[in-house]
């Protein structure tokens, strides 16, 4: 009793550990995950607080320096280190000030880098998010292709195992059941590869979303989307307005230029030269006993007023603004090549014939029953059976191609203007 007492217990632990590392997922939940747990995100951020900590860098003015002088051995007293009345000593004072509001627009240059790394951050984020959804998606509708395939091996499998029964009673020709075990090997192969590619897509969503790399992931997607009118609303023109309006790589290189004319802006502080100021005293070291002075000490701009600085700047503001302008051009282009992709899937997401999608089992079954009753040779029922396959291949091909589309106009415009 106490053995199967124990043995109760650990299949109990253990289906517990099955369930737990089983994990049903919608998309809507996946982005949720992604948003609280992607390393490479919460790494990203980082960026900002280190765009704040440099800003409180260059605010803050140069330390002064203090300078101490003693003499090391006393030629009239014959002493090292004296420290008395008659030992010679000077204590300097110098502090650093900035001319040409050199602080001031140091730090407007480290207030510009700082949102260049905000509007990067969230570049980022639509670059990886974009990656999330189609390949969710991907593995979705791989998932489904993968049914597919057991919905056809399994009557197929049973099939043969009447024919061996049939060969062996000499009902049957061994050419038959020869291009039947074929048949079989090719659709198990096919299955294979498309298993291996969903293992490699199931392993990039657990990554994005920072999971248990041995958690099996059960996808869910809501595809009550199709079958929607998706660009009666809005016109190409809007979503180009729209792209400009929130394409985070747009602003960053908006904020590139920016950046560049703070640059031009301290590199001509640079030219002006810095003030050293400062106090002097000195023991025993000048013609009074003790000497108090004031010290300025100043460069003289007459060689190097960092005209080369200055120049590169403003040729860097100018390659700004050429690539401004390229990105403009290349976001409309990719707006609207999104759009008009999306209006063609769309178009043939309509007028495909839906009962393609019907109850795969029952199709695949069927096949194998007409086959059985001798309503189709053996020629007949592989051509059907591939067709078919190939068909409903194609068909989720279609309903993947629309969803990506969709997607891609939310990427090309930076704005979901679709959920899923």
């Amino acid at each position: 009793m106490k053995y199967i007492m124990t043995a109760v217990m650990w299949l109990g632990i253990h289906a517990m550990v099955i369930a737990e590392e089983r994990m049903t997922l919608s998309l809507p939940q996946a982005e949720k995950i992604f948003l609280e747990q992607n390393l490479d995100l919460i790494a990203r951020e980082f960026d900002i607080s280190i765009a704040d900590a440099e800003i409180l860098q260059a605010k803050l003015w140069p330390n002064p320096e203090l300078r101490l002088e003693f003499a090391a051995y006393d030629l009239e007293d014959k002493k090292f280190f004296q420290t008395g009345d008659r030992a010679q000593r000077m204590v300097e004072l110098m502090q650093t000030v900035k001319l040409g509001g050199k602080i001031k627009k140091n730090v407007a240059v480290k207030e510009v880098e700082k949102e260049i790394a905000q509007v990067e951050f969230y570049d980022f984020m639509r670059e990886l998010k974009n990656i999330l959804r189609v390949t969710f998606a991907q593995s979705y509708f791989q998932s489904q292709m993968v049914g597919i395939y057991e919905e056809g091996i399994s009557p197929l499998s049973n099939l043969i195992q009447s024919y061996k029964d049939e060969y062996n009673k000499g009902n049957i020709s061994k050419a038959e059941l020869t291009r039947l075990r074929f048949l079989l090997t090719s659709l198990q192969k096919e299955q294979l590869d498309l298993k291996n590619e969903l293992v490699e897509q199931n392993s990039e969503l657990k990554l994005l979303l920072n999971l248990n790399p041995n958690v099996d992931l059960e996808l869910v997607f809501d595809e009550e989307r199709y079958g929607l009118n998706l660009l009666e609303t809005i016109n190409q023109e809007d979503y180009v307005a729209q792209a400009f309006e929130n394409r985070f790589d747009y602003k960053a290189t908006e904020l590139e230029k920016k950046l560049a004319g703070a640059i031009i802006k301290a590199e001509k502080a640079e030219a002006i030269p810095d003030l050293e100021i400062g106090m002097l005293y000195d023991r025993r070291g000048s013609f009074q006993a003790d000497y108090f002075g004031l010290q300025m000490n100043i460069d003289l701009p007459i060689f190097d007023r960092n005209q080369g600085n200055i120049a590169a700047a403003k040729m860097l503001y100018e390659q700004k603004q050429v690539e401004l302008e390229a990105s403009g051009k290349r976001i409309e282009s990719e707006t609207l090549q999104a759009y008009q992709i999306l209006k063609n899937n769309e178009q043939l997401y309509f007028e495909l014939d839906k009962e393609l999608g019907e109850d795969a089992s029952l199709v695949m079954q069927g096949i194998v029953d007409n086959f059985k009753l001798n309503h189709l040779s053996l020629l007949e029922f592989i051509d059907f059976f591939e067709s078919y396959k190939d068909n409903y291949d194609q068909f989720l091909q279609v309903k993947y191609g629309l969803f990506d589309s969709m997607q891609q106009v939310n990427y090309a415009t930076g704005k979901d203007f679709f959920t899923f």
